[in-house]
């Protein structure tokens, strides 16, 4: 299993630059769909079998293998549910091909204020499509373009119609487009189901949780959503070095 590490400036500059890449995020729940667990994750997001399959589909072509080593799509995962062994002998098993950048960029560029901004700012002079949860449009200082209104949880069952509104978008519009997802597990395969057509043209990433910590909403009250570092005192620290008027918003 290849890792390899890059630092947040690098990440930002891709942005930056135009260098077209997609950054999806792989953790213990996309690790645990793929192997075929009960239940769901920690967002009551279901593992649904047919997508672990295609999640382990992602991991072992071959093509995404090259794509991966080029930097022109970034696999990303923390590795912390598990030894280094088992992550392994796991890699070897189901035969996956991609290497992993080791850590957690969009989240380290949230933990620091000055990096956030800088990257907000910067996406705000680009096109923006959001994918993710109805409450996300109260985060303010992201302009977007378009906003694909996912379902809270299970947004699996509403994968086709996701890739039918971003087909909709990118027919009807000569543009470049940064389409930022927050839509769980779903958004490793909808990544990869556009990656091999447009990775020279619009930016995929993965931004994850990273915006809720932001965000007053009735969801984060329902136990096990969301619940740190988007929640508590951690928040409120670093909420705190934040601008006030980047801080929160209901």
């Amino acid at each position: 299993m290849e890792i390899f590490r890059k630092d947040i400036i690098w990440f930002i500059d891709k942005i930056k630059n135009n260098e077209y890449f997609s950054y999806s995020r792989w953790n213990d729940g996309e690790w645990f769909c793929l192997k075929k667990y009960p239940g769901s994750n920690c967002d009551k997001h279901k593992y649904f079998p047919k997508l672990g399959e295609l999640l382990k589909k992602a991991l072992q072509d071959p093509k995404n293998a090259l794509a991966s080593q080029n930097e022109k799509y970034i696999f990303e995962s923390g590795l912390w549910w598990d030894s280094q062994s088992s992550i392994n002998n796991d890699y070897k098993k189901y035969n996956m091909k991609v290497r992993f950048h080791k850590g957690d960029l969009i989240h380290e560029i949230k933990n620091k204020p000055a990096y956030w901004i800088e990257l907000i700012n910067c996406l705000n002079l680009k096109s923006v499509v959001i994918i993710g949860p109805n409450y996300l449009k109260k985060y303010k200082p992201l302009k977007y373009d378009y906003f694909i209104t996912i379902p809270n949880i299970n947004c699996f069952l509403y994968a086709n119609e996701i890739i039918k509104q971003i087909n909709s978008i990118i027919n009807n519009e000569s543009k470049n487009f940064v389409f930022i997802f927050a839509a769980s597990m779903t958004t490793n395969y909808i990544i990869d189901y556009f990656f091999k057509k447009y990775e020279n043209k619009h930016f995929m990433l993965d931004f994850g949780s990273a915006f809720d910590i932001f965000i007053e909403d009735p969801i984060f009250n329902n136990a096990g959503r969301r619940r740190s570092p988007s929640r508590g005192v951690n928040r409120e620290k670093l909420l705190a070095q934040y601008p006030k008027e980047w801080r929160v918003f209901n």
